[in-house]
Formats: structure tokens, C-alpha cells, sequence
């Protein structure tokens, strides 16, 4: 039996003395839910995982390094954020790949593989459709794909589902899952939906404000 390896790793996790977080260990391929009442600091464990955000106390570990000693903009690609408010630019959904990737200094994808992303992030639109008038929950979904085809080994997600009906959010969860699993792609999302949780989560950290702990299923 494969030994797990351990990706993302906590110890004594506090910010600004508001929030404290329990010591985690998320291993390198799981699928992992968040779940918590509002400003128990979920959105912000995520921040803080991708060092959007510093800790006031404690240690993260990327890998086994400390992430305050790796370059950021390094870790940001390793550990990407997706958050509830995306950006994309104007014109096609084909532009916005080709956008981000000369952002990041690399070649274009081609067509198809344009479109094998769109179709794991369940966008139903085609690659010469504009994201100038999609509705927040499309272009969030156009941003899943565009991130994804960068192939992190961390993806982290926050509330990806809010704005979608059951069986897009269901449909979306499955292909992230089977997709991650064959890549070996770690992904972290904060959900409200128990009915996602029990169906997709390897494992889930349970954040109850005042008393933070994690709790493994």
C-alpha cells in the first residue's frame, strides 16, 4: 500500500487573534471539504494556505517547507485560489485562456484542450462565446477551467456551487474529483451543501467558531 504523502500542513494557526485553526495534515491527492458557520474563518484558512494572507502565529507547510521562506508568486501557482469574486478579461472565453497564459509566459493551449477544460468545469458555452455578459456563477465556472488546465497540485475553491442548480454542482464536483484523482491533484473547497460533502469528501475540517477543530470521514 501506497504510503500517503502529506501536501498542506498547520501547526498553532492563528490570525489576528480572532481566529485559531486546529493542526492539519492534507495529503497529496485528496479531495477535502471545508465546512463551518459563517466567519468561522474558512475563506481565510484558504487565504492563508496560498499566503494571500500571513498568519499571527503558527507555521504552514507546503511540501514540508515553510511557506514564508518559498517565493510567492512560486507557491501561488502550486496552491491556486479560486475565490467567490473572479477576474476574467474582455472578449471570447478563447481569449481569456490565451490571456492568462501569456500572463504566465507560456504557449497557447490548443483548441481541443481548451475545450476537454470547459467541458470538466461544465461551461456550456463554446470557446468563441464572450464571458463579457455571463453571470457570476458562468464566468466562475470559465475561471475553474482556465485554472485547472494549469494543472496545480493544489486547487482550492471557495463555494464554487452557490450560484448552480443541484445537478450542474453534483455534475461539476464528479469531474473535479475524477480529474483530480488521475492527476494527483489535491483539492480544498468550502461548501454549505451536505449533500456534496457526504458524496464527494475524502475528508472534511470542521470550523466552529471559538472552537476549531478538524474532524476526518
Amino acid at each position: 500500500m501506497q504510503q500517503e504523502q502529506v501536501i498542506l500542513e498547520t501547526k498553532d494557526l492563528t490570525f489576528l487573534d480572532i481566529l485559531s485553526f486546529p493542526d492539519l495534515k492534507i495529503n497529496q491527492g485528496d479531495f477535502v471539504f471545508i465546512e463551518g458557520e459563517s466567519g468561522a474563518g474558512k475563506s481565510t484558512l484558504l487565504k492563508l494556505f496560498n499566503n494571500k494572507m500571513s498568519p499571527t502565529t503558527g507555521e504552514i507547510y507546503f511540501q514540508g517547507e515553510s511557506i514564508e521562506d518559498m517565493d510567492t508568486i512560486k507557491l501561488r501557482r502550486e496552491v491556486l485560489l479560486i475565490s467567490q469574486s473572479v477576474f476574467l478579461f474582455e472578449g471570447t472565453i478563447a481569449d481569456n485562456f490565451d490571456k492568462f497564459y501569456d500572463y504566465r509566459e507560456e504557449p497557447h493551449l490548443t483548441s481541443e484542450e481548451k475545450e476537454k477544460f470547459l467541458n470538466l468545469a461544465r461551461v456550456p458555452f463554446n470557446l468563441s462565446d464572450s464571458a463579457d455578459n455571463m453571470s457570476g456563477g458562468e464566468q466562475q465556472r470559465v475561471y475553474i477551467a482556465i485554472l485547472l488546465s494549469f494543472g496545480p497540485k493544489v486547487l482550492m475553491l471557495d463555494e464554487p456551487t452557490s450560484a448552480l442548480d443541484q445537478r450542474t454542482a453534483y455534475e461539476l464536483y464528479s469531474n473535479l474529483k475524477d480529474y483530480s484523482k488521475k492527476q494527483g491533484m489535491t483539492i480544498i473547497t468550502v461548501s454549505h451543501d451536505e449533500g456534496l460533502l457526504e458524496e464527494f469528501s475524502d475528508h472534511t475540517i470542521s470550523i466552529v467558531k471559538g472552537i476549531n477543530y478538524a474532524r476526518h470521514c
